[in-house]
């Protein structure tokens, strides 16, 4: 009897083994706003190059993913952000003539109808090049402000604290500034309250209501640049563009959650805006649409997406509304035109041949989709 269980464990050993083997090609991986799959294809072939205006994503088969039972509790709820060195690592592509700031917005009210416009109490650090922070106050950070020098403002996604802001923001701009943005800036981490609160569905239907505030918060702060001509471009990824979209459209006079900045409007502000798997609704960027006035600051626009992105696919789970499909995974569709009527100049590509199911905000530019480049590119544009 003995030895006939041991034969029967032998080959369930065999069996398992071999299962094993089949699905090593296929590692689903969870991480900070990740769910991300790294197939063997993934970087077989060299990039084609992403400043291009258009990039046909109908022909991209997307690969479902099959989840069994609670998709909220199993394939959605995923461990906390993972640290990667590469993140904290600064060499030769750091410009020491740059200032690095972090504005955090995570101590005021997350409900737009409490939002205090009239005088809005950013929380102000200057950074070194190790993310330590120095405070400051707004007035002395805007008066340091200079039309020489560009203003990068990069807004991280979801389920970051404000440590692991510090650190991701820095992380972009070392990879900006070593794929050609030669130019003077002031780079500013914008931090919004996006530290995980429960499961990734709950957590990103709270979210979502806290980006109505957080985007009003960004337009005071794109509002006070404008009007001292200070040149701008914003590096946005997954929320963090649906704070920048809203941004925009309530900085050119748009309400959100019933609200509006108590401002005139501005428009023609000529901001560079860059989208990395933006976590928007498909059309609210079109005329007429919940974020439809933003594209009246925008001067240049650059979308990447993934057409095969798992998180995005799944977006209606969080904008219960929801009409369409995400931004970041159907790419831009609908454009309103500039504040000149014209259309905005659109850089847009589809990342799904070196991501598969990834949303990662790293992986964008660490594979071969090479965010770096192509944000590097667009802040160039604002000299």
């Amino acid at each position: 009897m003995l030895s006939h269980h041991k034969i029967i464990v032998t080959i369930v050993m065999i069996l398992l083994t071999g299962r094993l083997q089949a699905i090593q090609s296929l590692a689903i991986e969870s991480s900070d706003n990740v769910y991300s799959q790294k197939s063997e294809f993934a970087n077989e072939a060299s990039p084609e190059s992403l400043m291009i205006a258009e990039h046909d994503s109908d022909s991209q088969t997307i690969l479902d993913v099959e989840i069994e039972g609670d998709l909220e509790s199993q394939a959605l709820n995923y461990d906390e952000p993972t640290y990667s060195p590469a993140e904290d690592s600064f060499g030769c592509c750091d410009d020491q003539n740059d200032r690095l700031w972090m504005i955090s917005t995570r101590h005021l009210s997350a409900q737009a109808c409490n939002a205090n416009l009239n005088s809005v109490d950013f929380r102000v650090s200057k950074l070194d090049r190790c993310g330590n922070k120095k405070p400051e106050q707004f007035e002395s950070f805007l008066s340091s402000m200079s039309p020489e020098r560009t203003v990068v403002i990069h807004v991280h996604g979801n389920r970051l604290t404000e440590s692991e802001a510090n650190t991701r923001g820095r992380f972009v701009y070392h990879n900006v500034k070593c794929n050609g943005a030669e130019i003077p800036m002031d780079y500013v981490i914008f931090s919004w309250p996006a530290e995980q609160r429960g499961l990734l569905i709950r957590d990103g239907r709270t979210k979502a209501m806290i980006t109505e505030a957080e985007s009003l918060y960004l337009a005071t702060l794109l509002r006070e640049l404008a009007v001292r001509n200070i040149r701008v471009a914003i590096v946005a990824y997954s929320f963090g563009c649906r704070v920048v979209s809203g941004g925009l459209h309530c900085l050119a006079g748009g309400s959100l959650s019933g609200r509006r900045l108590p401002t005139e409007p501005i428009v023609g502000a000529n901001i560079a805006v860059g989208m990395i798997a933006p976590a928007v609704q498909a059309d609210w960027l079109a005329n007429g649409c919940y974020h439809g006035q933003a594209t009246r600051n925008i001067s240049s626009l650059t979308i990447l997406y993934n057409s095969r992105d798992a998180v995005l696919k799944r977006f209606w789970l969080v904008e219960l509304d929801s009409r369409g499909p995400a931004l970041g995974y159907a790419g831009p569709k609908r454009i309103a035109p500039g504040f000149d009527g014209m259309p905005v100049p659109l850089v847009k590509c589809d990342c799904a041949r070196f991501l598969g199911l990834a949303h990662n905000e790293q992986e964008y530019y660490t594979d071969g989709c090479n965010a770096g480049r192509s944000m590097a590119t667009l802040i160039r544009k604002t000299r």
